[in-house]
């Protein structure tokens, strides 16, 4: 094995994502539960619509829990996978670098909660974040295909990187729109342009997770 590093951190890197595949899963399913239960609070019909709503808010919890947790062990996973593989090849400590930028505006996100203004943008500064950690993490398994005369590998990885932006960028530009127009999170609207978001992250996690099987793969050579 050429890169015992490279290898063990895209390992770790891909069971994070995988994690985070079921946490984009479990949230997505709690968006439309949350759309649900504000339909049929607001179709009026009371008391059935009061016990189904209560039904619903309990599942709602329940999948918010599970996806937030897994999410936090993902985000671990992917941490140590980076630290991991960038002794093998130094493209991955940009994706570090971008990890830390990603923890200390979630961090700022926290300590300005109640200020929705700061808030809303340091999660768009987070988005971007995770963007640019996928992208540096694909870059550095070019940079390895390169150096493992892998063409296969290197090709694949100039279209996924295209994919990956486009995919990140429609989830980002759909949050900076509803800051931009202030939209409450209740909102019909808000909650679609949500729902679109999740969908969209879903579709990252199959593109990104399907080349880190292959980085994996060609590692293990």
């Amino acid at each position: 094995m050429k890169f015992p590093n490279a290898h063990s951190g895209v390992k770790k890197i891909f069971t994070a994502e995988v994690l985070s595949m079921i946490s984009a899963i479990a949230l997505l399913i709690t968006a439309v539960l949350a759309f649900a239960a504000d339909k049929l609070i607001s179709s009026g019909a009371a008391e059935t619509a009061a016990e189904e709503a209560t039904g619903i808010a309990a599942a709602l919890v329940i999948f918010g829990i599970v996806g937030s947790i897994l999410m936090l062990i993902a985000f671990i996973l992917n941490l140590a996978g980076i630290v991991s593989a960038m002794k093998d090849e130094s493209s991955f400590k940009t994706a570090l670098i971008f990890t830390i930028a990603g923890i200390a505006a979630a961090v700022l996100s926290s300590i300005f909660s109640k200020n929705d203004v700061v808030k809303d943008f340091t999660q768009i500064i987070v988005n971007f974040a995770e963007m640019m950690v996928a992208y540096h993490v694909v870059r550095g398994i070019v940079c390895l295909a390169v150096r493992l005369r892998d063409t296969e590998m290197v090709e694949r990885g100039s279209k996924v990187i295209v994919y990956l932006m486009l995919a990140y960028f429609v989830p980002i530009l759909i949050h900076f729109i509803s800051v931009l127009f202030s939209m409450k999170e209740e909102g019909i609207v808000s909650q679609v342009l949500a729902l679109i978001a999740a969908v969209l992250s879903l579709f990252v996690y199959f593109i990104y997770l399907g080349y880190l099987g292959r980085a994996r793969k060609m590692l293990e050579g």
